[in-house]
């Protein structure tokens, strides 16, 4: 039969205590994806739509990790958790837990959601015209420049090449960057080379008077690093009167260096007989001129003495000592016998006319 409320409540006078005792739903949180791919863009991004059933109506949301939030819509029942702006890409994966609570019967439920947050690639250029460099005492590695258009503007993005190198060789060097919400798109490492410094070479101390002793041409490099000294090896020492060719090496220690290829690698020298043997030349045919001289005019009577005479043979004198010096007829020792005498006889020629 029908139960109506005269006949349940039949009986009950004012001194009548009645008890209930409701028992609540399991309240139970759904979500519209288990798993979201994100990429860093500097804005909040929508990772997850949440909505929440068999509830008494009021809810309360929270998400683990401070990358995240989660806001309730006006009516509570469903809500939608972001990625933050600025959430850091360091950890990759997140294992985000977001948990609803009834505040009337206290229940509670969670979903779980694998979120990745890829970071924003930016491009890298390479400076074609820093991956070839000549030795010069300093560190050297390429350049490179960031896309800026690439970087969002509240962001700060440094790039640091490492591996610079300082002695010639062949090296890599390595880009990198210090915000981990972007990644280098591109190659982070490019090949660079370090070459040889040329040098070229002044000689110098190319003629030498005979004393006895092994003599050298000096050869000096020029070029070198400021600060560093290169000395290069100089062979063809000799110690006898004669021409003789000297060649300059560079020692294999100076691995830095090369010698260029118009460089003078070898240079005649000569070792002549000394000064004073030259003016015994001088001496003895100026002599030899005096006494024909005095012989030929000795019946001359000079307006000034015998004068006139010392001034003849001082001045023959200067004359034969400078187209000597212009005729080489003074280097005994640089050139041969019949040189030295066909030089003597061209100045003494010339000088007579």
């Amino acid at each position: 039969s029908q139960v109506t409320t005269d006949t349940l409540f039949n009986g009950i006078d004012d001194n009548t205590v009645l008890y209930a005792h409701w028992t609540a739903n399991e309240v139970k949180l759904t979500s519209d994806t288990s798993s979201k791919t994100l990429v860093y863009n500097n804005i909040d991004q929508e990772v997850a739509k949440l909505t929440t059933i068999d509830g008494t109506g009021h809810y309360t949301y929270e998400v683990d990790g401070t990358d995240f939030e989660v806001i309730a819509d006006t009516d509570t029942e469903t809500a939608t958790v972001y990625a933050k702006a600025k959430a850091s890409v360091t950890n990759g994966i997140y294992k985000l837990t977001v948990t609803v609570t009834d505040e009337n019967s206290e229940k509670t439920s969670t979903v779980t959601i694998d979120v990745t947050i890829n970071p924003k690639q930016l491009h890298i250029t390479w400076d074609n015209n820093t991956l070839s460099f000549v030795y010069d005492g300093k560190d050297n590695a390429p350049t490179a420049s960031l896309t800026s258009s690439d970087i969002f503007a509240e962001d700060t993005v440094n790039l640091t090449i490492s591996g610079a190198k300082k002695d010639v060789g062949t090296y890599s060097a390595t880009a990198s960057i210090d915000n981990n919400n972007y990644v280098l798109d591109g190659d982070t490492s490019k090949s660079f080379n370090i070459t040889q410094r040329p040098l070229s070479i002044t000689w110098a101390n190319t003629e030498f008077t005979y004393d006895g002793q092994p003599h050298v041409p000096t050869a000096t490099a020029n070029n070198a690093v400021e600060g560093e000294t290169v000395t290069l090896t100089v062979t063809g020492e000799t110690t006898n009167v004669g021409e003789y060719t000297a060649e300059a090496k560079l020692p294999s220690t100076y691995t830095n260096y090369v010698l260029a290829e118009n460089a003078k690698t070898s240079e005649e020298f000569n070792k002549v007989l000394t000064f004073f043997m030259s003016m015994i030349v001088l001496v003895s045919l100026t002599v030899v001129f005096a006494f024909v001289w005095l012989e030929i005019n000795k019946d001359i009577i000079w307006a000034f003495d015998t004068r006139g005479n010392y001034l003849i043979i001082v001045l023959y004198f200067i004359m034969q000592y400078i187209f000597s010096r212009i005729y080489g007829a003074l280097k005994i020792g640089f050139y041969k016998v019949a040189d030295i005498v066909y030089s003597q006889m061209l100045t003494t020629i010339i000088k007579l006319e």
